[in-house]
């Protein structure tokens, strides 16, 4: 090879320089020299990207001395036969240089294209998808635990305990327990939250006091009577539900044992309405207990009240609350029992109280309960010292043991329990 006549060129590029040999090398880069050797004065050196990989059939350079070189097609790669002629081959080498720079170009800016668009639109739906899972929610809840702390778990009767998590998450509720001090004073204040569409309530009626003597050896107790128990959705329209209105809730108070005179504290709708007083001095001789308080619930003048048990007498126990046997006496408060006869006194009542035992050793009666039916809500009678309804799950979740009823080991009835549930129903 002369000094400076000569060039190197990949296989299958049909470089042709006048006056140079050519050499077919390896699959690297090819670089063209011009007159001179690398580095010297003369023009510029080129070089040349290698072309693809050949296939297992290798292009064979075809020179006849003509003037055209033939291209001709094998299984995989061209062959390019290179003639004395000009330009041509650098023509081709040209445009197959600027054929890959357009696949490569084409290659990867396709793959980004749709890997990058791809990715971006699977993030989106993912995003999308977990923002959608978080906003919807629990399907269901089966205890209050199961929602926010400012919510509650509501199914009706069952509300609290919902099984197989049937409940709604409610906008809220809360539990009055503490009797009212004087029948003015409200034992609590319910404030209407947003989102509350209707209301259940469960309302437990005060128990009347015990009879008997506590200071016999052994001590002795007759029982009162259990009160009423008042549940269900109120109709709409009774109570306004616009968020921050209003609705007080009055406690009524168990009656206490073997007391004479007023018994019982309790409320229709902040005029007091208290249980009637047993008589007897048990210092003496067993006497009678006193009757419960009113329970009520009002928005102004909208609302309902859940009568109370009478007091058990000497020998009697005290009559239930709305039953049968419940009498009826000159006002909401109770009758007192009559002097002498260790009667039992009455239970307070939202049409009228249980009057006072009027004969030796007679109960108080249990109050009278009306004013329900027409705002939704439903009547469940007690049995002997046990409320009606106890097996809601609400009356062992938030009532104090013994609520509602007339308890035979102990002082005093026990005081009512109302529990306001917000639906979004």
């Amino acid at each position: 090879m002369t000094r400076n006549k000569w060039m190197l060129i990949a296989l299958g590029v049909g470089a042709l320089v006048p006056g140079c040999t050519f050499l077919i090398a390896p699959l690297d880069d090819v670089q063209v020299f011009d007159g001179g050797p690398p580095g010297d004065a003369g023009g510029a050196d080129v070089t040349v990207d290698a072309p693809p990989t050949a296939d297992a059939t290798s292009d064979v350079p075809q020179n006849d001395g003509n003037s055209a070189d033939a291209s001709v097609p094998d299984s995989g790669q061209d062959v390019f036969a290179p003639d004395g002629g000009d330009g041509g081959e650098a023509t081709a080498d040209a445009g197959m240089d600027a054929s890959e720079a357009g696949i490569d170009a084409g290659v990867e800016a396709g793959v980004d294209a749709s890997t990058d668009a791809g990715t971006d639109a699977s993030d989106a739906g993912a995003d999308a998808t977990a923002d959608a899972g978080q906003d919807s929610g629990p399907a269901g809840c089966t205890f209050d635990t199961d929602c926010a702390a400012t919510q509650d778990c509501e199914c009706g009767p069952s509300s609290g305990n919902c099984a197989g998590a049937s409940g709604t998450c409610g906008a809220g509720m809360q539990v009055f327990q503490t009797p009212t001090t004087d029948g003015v004073t409200a034992s609590g204040t319910f404030t209407v939250p947003a989102g509350c569409n209707s209301i259940y309530v469960e309302a437990w009626g005060a128990g009347g006091g015990s009879g008997g003597q506590p200071s016999a050896f052994p001590p002795f107790f007759i029982p009162g009577g259990a009160g009423a128990y008042l549940g269900g959705y109120v109709t709409p329209g009774t109570f306004s539900l616009a968020p921050a209105a209003t609705i007080k809730v009055w406690v009524g108070q168990g009656g206490a044992t073997v007391t004479t005179g007023p018994n019982g504290i309790g409320s229709l709708n902040g005029v007091a309405a208290n249980g009637g007083g047993g008589d007897g001095d048990p210092s003496i001789s067993p006497a009678g207990g006193g009757g419960g308080g009113l329970t009520s619930v009002f928005q102004g003048s909208a609302g309902f009240a859940v009568a109370a048990g009478g007091g058990g007498s000497d020998i009697t126990n005290g009559s239930i609350a709305g039953g049968s046997d419940a009498g009826v006496g000159a006002s909401t408060s109770g009758g007192n029992a009559t002097a002498g006869t260790n009667g039992g006194g009455g239970g307070a009542g939202d049409v009228a109280g249980g009057p006072g035992g009027a004969t030796s050793n007679a109960p108080g009666g249990g109050g009278v309960q009306g004013n329900y039916s027409g705002i939704g809500l439903q009547l469940a009678l007690g049995s002997g010292t046990a409320p009606g309804n106890t097996s809601a799950p609400d009356f062992d979740g938030y009532c104090a043991a013994g609520a509602g009823g007339g308890n035979p080991m102990s002082a005093s009835g026990g005081n009512g329990c109302v529990i306001l549930r917000c639906s979004v129903h």
